[in-house]
C-alpha cells in the first residue's frame, strides 16, 4: 500500500495506483466487482513497482482455490 509513498517522488505516475488497483467499497454491485477482482488473471498495476525481493523472480500465476479435504 506505500509503494506510492516511497516512489511518488522519481515517479509521479504511481500516486494513482491506489485508484487503479482499488475499488470502492461504497459500489451497489460490491459483491459482484469483488469477486471480480479477486479472480483476475492480471495482477496489479502495482505489482509492475513492487519493492520486494524475498525471493527469486517468479512470473505472475494464479493460484488455485483450496480444496477441503474429504
Amino acid at each position: 500500500p506505500h509503494v506510492a509513498t516511497v516512489l511518488a517522488a522519481e515517479h509521479p505516475h504511481l500516486p494513482a495506483l491506489a485508484e487503479a488497483d482499488g475499488l470502492p467499497l461504497d459500489s451497489p454491485d460490491l459483491l459482484s466487482r469483488l469477486l471480480a477482482y479477486l479472480e483476475r488473471d492480471t495482477p496489479l498495476a502495482t505489482c509492475r513497482h513492487c519493492l520486494g525481493s524475498s525471493g527469486p523472480w517468479e512470473p505472475h500465476a494464479q493460484l488455485p482455490r483450496a480444496r477441503a479435504s474429504s
